[in-house]
């Protein structure tokens, strides 16, 4: 299952609009000058536009993927700017992290790609793996997003606001703001925001906007 899943990401990295993407979050752009140098891990990290961000900066950047196309695409962009990260093509579920080994961890529009029991594993490892005083940043999609209102009419939940989409073999979670914070009940909340953006082409058709919540939030 898994890699069939795997080329799914590669086929949308190669030929699809996730190679395209170069902004990185504004939730990010926003904390740069708060995190302490130190060592930064992007799960799901893609073609690399959060993490490059750091990495231009001086931090110690690791990037996890299970796509190798994405990973490819990141070490060109990468190269054209001179700066080196780390990378590891592995599924951001079996990755390891280490206890306090980070001063912010990543997770964009990465956790909503899993059941209940598995983003809830994911999320208590990066609450382990930030250092004290270190920052984490989890974008997810919410329940405003246009995916949500036509799959809660047209397919069966498999959990609450889950769905399995078998033409994608992954199944996707819609958070609410509620849910997401009341896993960082004993962080200092920095920045919290519902965000919107329209969808551009083909995704665009069947789904024009996308709805996330964008939270960064830092270890006391």
């Amino acid at each position: 299952m898994k890699s069939k899943t795997t080329e799914k990401w590669n086929r949308e990295y190669l030929y699809g609009n996730l190679g395209e993407e170069a902004f990185p979050d504004f939730g990010l752009m926003r904390c740069c000058p708060l995190v302490p140098k130190g060592r930064v891990l992007d799960l799901g990290g893609g073609n690399g536009r959060n993490a490059i961000l750091f990495a231009e900066k001086g931090y110690d950047v690791s990037l996890v993927d299970c796509s190798q196309a994405a990973i490819e695409k990141c070490k060109e962009e990468a190269s054209l700017r001179s700066i080196s990260l780390k990378f590891e093509k592995t599924w951001i579920q079996d990755f390891v992290i280490g206890t306090g080994d980070y001063s912010l961890i990543i997770a964009a529009l990465v956790l909503q790609a899993f059941k209940k029991e598995e983003y809830e594993k994911i999320i208590s490892s990066m609450i382990l793996g930030v250092q004290p005083g270190g920052y984490l940043y989890v974008s997810v999609l919410s329940t405003a997003d246009s995916g949500y209102h036509v799959r809660s009419k047209t397919l069966p939940e498999t959990e609450k606001r889950t769905f399995f989409l078998a033409d994608r073999n992954i199944h996707v979670h819609y958070f609410t703001t509620e849910e997401l914070l009341s896993y960082f009940c004993d962080w200092k909340i920095i920045y919290c925001a519902e965000t919107r953006h329209i969808r551009r082409e083909p995704a665009g058709k069947e789904f024009p906007y996308q709805a996330s919540i964008d939270l960064l939030v830092s270890k006391i």
